[in-house]
């Protein structure tokens, strides 16, 4: 899914299809590089999840993911893009609870409560 009119790298999120291969790549090895460090079993929390791709990176390699971000434009375009059975995504102002959290470089501070 393309949106139009989107910049493909706003800062915070990056958008697939278009974004340059460097940018992707660049965001892309934060999440390889976390991948090599957990367990299948696990169920993983993707904050500030952006657009998405990287918590459905995520999910072909743990049990479930969980990817919340603070912008609603984000998550409906992860949900519209990014659709796997072990994968869902909220806004911050969702009530579900999580055990696990995984930020990448997340500086909001409003990201750091978990019980969201």
């Amino acid at each position: 899914m393309k949106m139009a009119g989107v910049e493909a790298w706003r800062g915070e999120r990056l958008y697939w299809d278009v974004a340059s291969e460097e940018d992707r790549q660049l965001h892309l090895a934060r999440y390889q590089f976390r991948a090599r460090l957990i367990r299948s079993a696990l169920a993983m929390l993707d904050a500030a999840c952006g657009s998405g791709y990287g918590a459905a990176f995520l999910a072909d390699k743990v049990r479930s993911v969980d990817g919340v971000d603070v912008d609603p434009g984000a998550v409906d375009f992860a949900k519209a893009t990014y659709q796997k059975s072990n994968l869902t995504y909220h806004s911050l102002t969702s009530n579900r609870r999580f055990r696990l959290p995984m930020g990448r470089s997340t500086r909001s501070p409003r990201l750091k409560r978990w019980n969201m």
